[in-house]
């Protein structure tokens, strides 16, 4: 461009030097904010983590409700204050933990997804309209409660478990959307979440059985063993993934693989036999829930030990992109002033000198020999410049001195050469030169000369009477 070609190069320079400065200035503000969103994603990540927690608690206290109703369903009247009391604790308990779980939602959810307030909201509606029907379901004698009802109530129970589990798997989408390193984690906690609810169903299926005394049917035998494939399907799943996970959760699952898989299915296989022979078994619902219910807690803390060290791995995450974001800022700050800096100098050091070096270099070329040439310079090659320049302004100096000199000379000896030394006038040599000269300008201009002859009389007597240096200066 001849406009940009015809700057001063200082002008030139700062514009270059602005436009590389506004490029690496871009390109740093654009790692800066990925590093930000990478520090929000992992907080918005661990807020998911929080939330799904708190709903996988809910769910918890939502079969811990289940059975004790189920406790209470199996009481005849009066029943006890110590059952009515515990379920009371119960239902309290899990309304608290849904509350706790809505705190945790974010405001912005959109309203149609599974773990919106409304969907939220709505069940707890179904909850209140359940537990309302259990009331007056248990104020019967037990004799007058229909199995059909009491199944009735069982299914109510599930779906309602079933519709929480939806809102609990999808606060678990939201955290592996935020972080997909939480994957193994958050399939770890959903199969044992899932995992707890079916062993809880399998103890369930013994409800009606237990509470009219009588043995299995073959379609109880059927829901028995679907139960209990669906148990054994994510037994093994898990015992596939916990092989790459040693450590404290290895150490968890051995000991629900103990105190489950083998106490507590033995004991329904016990319970099992028992309730298929005529007459069924003579045990209660409450002892089946005091005596099954505590082996089920291997479960839950082998979903709580995943869930710990999901947080602590979400919190180091957070804490990384954390101290990710903060070093790329102060880096990039560091780098940009180091940049100026280093522009600065070279402005001050390099580039300033090159331009006096050429204004100087300049004058001396138009002659102007006073100008300065300055000396002050921390670079040696600028000092090297500069005294190269100076040499150059002494050399320029003399030689103009000596073409005067050789001017002057060459002055001198046309004047010897052409006028006789006493007179100061034109010897003949030059006389007939410069009078062809004037001859040839006349023909050219049509113009006339004349030749003027002075003589002086008698001036060999001043000669002969003074000397000729009386002569001469005369």
């Amino acid at each position: 461009m001849p406009l940009f070609s015809d700057m001063p190069i200082a002008q030139r320079f700062g514009i270059n030097v602005l436009i590389a400065l506004i490029a690496i200035f871009t390109l740093c503000c654009g790692l800066l904010i990925y590093q930000w969103l990478s520090y929000r994603e992992a907080g918005q990540a661990l807020l998911n983590f929080q939330s799904y927690q708190a709903a996988s608690f809910a769910l918890e206290k939502i079969s811990l409700e289940r059975a004790m109703t189920t406790s209470v369903l199996g009481e005849d009247l009066p029943i006890p204050d110590a059952r009515m009391a515990a379920l009371q604790h119960a239902r309290q308990e899990n309304d608290l933990k849904i509350a706790q779980f809505l705190d945790t939602l974010p405001p912005e959810r959109c309203a149609a997804c599974a773990s919106s307030p409304e969907a939220i909201q709505r069940f707890k509606i179904n909850l209140s309209a359940t537990r309302e029907e259990i009331d007056q379901f248990i104020q019967l004698p037990r004799v007058q409660r229909e199995e059909d009802e009491l199944n009735k109530i069982a299914n109510h129970l599930y779906n309602l478990t079933d519709e929480f589990l939806s809102i609990v798997v999808d606060r678990m989408t939201s955290v592996i959307a935020n972080d997909s390193n939480m994957m193994s984690y958050m399939i770890f906690s959903r199969l044992s979440t899932n995992l707890r609810e079916q062993a809880g169903r399998l103890g369930l299926h013994f409800i009606n059985v237990l509470a009219k005394h009588r043995q299995f049917t073959e379609k109880e035998h059927l829901a028995i063993e679907q139960t209990r494939g669906r148990v054994t399907q994510l037994h093994s799943m898990m015992e596939e993934m916990i092989i790459n996970h040693p450590g404290v959760l290895s150490t968890h699952f051995a000991r629900m693989d103990e105190q489950y898989f083998k106490e507590g299915l033995r004991y329904i296989d016990t319970l099992r036999a028992l309730a298929s022979q005529p007459g069924g078994a003579d045990i209660s619902i409450t002892e089946v829930v005091q005596r099954y219910m505590p082996l089920l807690r291997s479960i839950t803390d082998f979903r709580d030990s995943t869930l710990l060290l999901a947080e602590s791995k979400l919190r180091q995450h957070q804490s990384t992109a954390l101290l990710a974001f903060v070093c790329t800022g102060v880096i990039e700050a560091l780098l940009l002033t180091m940049l100026v800096w280093m522009m600065a100098k070279f402005r001050q050091h390099v580039l300033n000198p090159f331009v006096q070096a050429t204004r100087v270099i300049h004058a001396l070329a138009e002659g102007d020999f006073a100008a300065d040439v300055p000396a002050s310079f921390r670079l040696a090659e600028i000092k090297g410049m500069f005294s190269a320049i100076h040499v150059l302004k002494l050399n320029s100096v003399e030689r103009t001195r000596l073409e005067l000199e050789r001017g002057r000379l060459m002055e001198e000896l046309r004047t010897l050469a052409e006028t006789d030394p006493l007179t100061r006038l034109l010897n003949r040599r030059a006389f007939e030169q410069r009078t062809r000269a004037l001859c040839k300008e006349t023909d050219a201009t049509k113009t006339h000369i004349a030749l003027v002859i002075f003589d002086l009389d008698y001036f060999k007597k001043t000669n002969d009477t003074y000397g000729h240096a009386v002569g001469d200066e005369a």
